[in-house]
């Protein structure tokens, strides 16, 4: 539990620095789910520090394990959908067996994240929402994606899911809205 925890929150600390705006609710539902095997096996970042590896689980969805250079693991549950012509993947982390359940387990909330995805048959780009476009923008869009401001730099989606797809398909080409790729690349099973 402990390495699930201590990666997992290395993940969030990487996907903030990078831009990532975790959400309480996914951005899918089971009608909007799809398929893209392709996506399933290693993938790699260019430095070799983390790898994601893609697994197919229950019907509509797939397992990622996410290995940092010192060897801990996280696990998701991942789900792709489309949202005005592009592919994105919504990512919850599945919880281990807590091994000192109670009070303290219970003030432990998940929450998802997303990112825009391009897919290839060798290389996996991933780009998330970012939060200083949301913010800067905040006046012109109004309310149309609902947030609380965490503390001084994080924010947290609180749409529900139809708010949250019809924000991002409105907004899916917006300059700047959404990071540049980081590239991971296929590993080739030998």
């Amino acid at each position: 539990m402990k390495t699930i925890q201590k990666a997992w929150f290395g993940l969030v600390g990487v996907a903030f620095a990078m831009g990532c705006i975790p959400s309480i609710h996914p951005i899918y539902t089971e009608q909007d789910v799809v398929q893209r095997d392709e996506i399933v096996g290693r993938w790699i970042d260019k430095d070799g520090s983390e790898t994601w590896h893609f697994h197919r689980a229950d019907e509509g969805s797939y397992r990622l394990v996410l290995v940092d250079q010192e060897g801990r693991d996280a696990m998701f549950s991942v789900h792709l959908t489309e949202i005005g012509g592009a592919l994105f993947m919504d990512l919850f982390p599945v919880r281990a067996d807590a091994t000192n359940p109670g009070f303290y387990e219970h003030h432990l909330v998940s929450v998802h994240s997303f990112l825009r995805v391009s897919l290839t048959d060798q290389a996996l780009g991933l780009s998330f929402l970012h939060p200083e476009w949301l913010k800067r923008n905040r006046a012109e869009l109004g309310t149309t994606l609902p947030y609380v401001q965490h503390d001084k730099n994080s924010l947290l989606l609180t749409g529900d899911t139809a708010t949250l797809r019809k924000f991002l398909a409105e907004h899916i080409e917006a300059e700047g809205a959404f990071s540049e790729p980081w590239l991971l690349s296929r590993v080739k099973d030998r």
